[in-house]
Formats: C-alpha cells, structure tokens, sequence
C-alpha cells in the first residue's frame, strides 16, 4: 500500500498516479514520474505560461530548491504558483475556486452533520513592502492574535491565530506567511461556524482538532520551486 513519501528536493518522483493545477486545468501524473513544473518564454502578452514536463523516475529536478525536503502524498492534487515559484498539495474532493486580485481559495473537505459551514484555504501572494500579513489578521491587535515563528520544510514562517463573530457566524484562522524576493506569500486555513442555538434541532459541534488536523499534512508538502 502506498503512503506519503518524504522527498529531497532534487529527487522526488511520483510514486502514485495523482494531478496536477495549472490555471484550475487538472492534469493526471502517470505512476513512476517526476513531477517537474517548467516555465515557457514569455508569449505575446509578456507573461510566461507554465506547463508540465514528466521525466523519468530518479531524473535531477532543477525546478526546485536543492536540498529541501517535502512531501508528496500519492492521490492529492497539486497546486503550483507561478511568481514566486512555489507548490504544495491539497486533499481529494477539495474544490479549487480560482484566483481574484491576488488570491486562491480552495474549499476543503469536511465532516457533514455538524454546525461546521466551510472549511477553506487562501492562497495570497502581495508586495512584501510594508510588512508580510496575512489579510485575515488585518486590522487585529497584536494583543487579539497568537503569534509565532514556526519551520515547515526548512522554511521559517510567521503564523498568526485568531478568530472574528458577526450574526451568529464564527471564523477561526490559522495563517502562515513568509516573504519572498519582494513578495509576501500567506496561507490562510479557516474554520467557518454557526452558533448551534440559532437552529431549532441545534446540530453537533464540531471537532476543531479533527477538521483542522489536514492544516499540517497540506502544509508538509509546501516547497519553493525556481522557474
């Protein structure tokens, strides 16, 4: 049976058939390929457009930072930002939204028959210039927020929890951020909640260690790539 893989960054291979993202196009991974994202010239519009080259199981992968380690989780799609360069893999029956000024929200599985609304993580990437924060912890205290500096990968990151109420909704977050060259790039998970009592049956509450549990297995597989 087939499990997750720890990989260095120079020789991790697919070892499960699984997809790929690019521009919300879902591409299939043959067994026994390395994934290798590479980057065409610029077109007519001046922009680069990314593609997918497969290459045989133990071929280098210059594509990403040599030496990093991550995970790859057989099953689980791909999803990959172009600049700065980075990927990372998010669970089955997850659904990709697309991008609007400047970020990606994916919608994430969750347990049904609780008073859990959504579960979703935001993608955001911005100029780094005046700081690197997370939209969600915008205009919070420092006093509201918990904050510290956590390594996933090798990478040092800033996370930031805190959580906001209006009309009997609740939103918890967790954020990730971390600059890179002139870019600040943020990875905002958040639990969407209605208070029970609004509802005449009210339902379970949810099991926040259970939802927020894939937090961790998404963010082991976050790595920076170089076009």
């Amino acid at each position: 049976m087939l499990g997750r893989r720890r990989f260095g960054g120079t020789t991790a291979s697919a070892m499960a058939t699984g997809a790929l993202i690019f521009a919300g196009c879902s591409v299939n991974v043959p067994a026994t390929s390395s994934i290798t994202p590479t980057w065409e010239s610029p077109g007519a519009t001046g922009q680069s457009a990314p593609t997918l080259q497969l290459v045989p199981s133990g071929t280098a992968r210059p594509s990403e930072t040599p030496g990093q380690l991550f995970t790859f989780i057989p099953g689980w799609s791909v999803y990959i930002h172009e600049t700065p360069a980075f990927a990372l893999q998010y669970p089955p029956h997850s659904h990709l939204l697309g991008t609007n000024e400047g970020t990606t929200r994916i919608d994430l599985p969750i347990l049904s028959g609780t008073n859990l609304a959504e579960k979703y993580l935001d993608i955001d990437v911005g100029p780094a210039a005046g700081g690197c924060t997370s939209p969600a912890a915008r205009g919070f205290a420092p006093s509201q927020l918990k904050q510290q500096e956590v390594v996933i990968n090798g990478i040092p990151l800033e996370k930031a929890s805190g959580a906001d109420a209006g009309a009997g909704n609740f939103y918890e977050f967790d954020a990730y951020t971390v600059t890179r060259g002139s870019s600040c790039v943020s990875l905002t998970f958040v639990l969407h909640s209605t208070n029970r009592m609004n509802y005449p049956t009210p339902p379970p509450q949810f099991d926040e260690p259970t939802e927020a549990a894939v937090y961790d297995e998404i963010l082991s597989t976050f790595h920076w790539a170089s076009p």
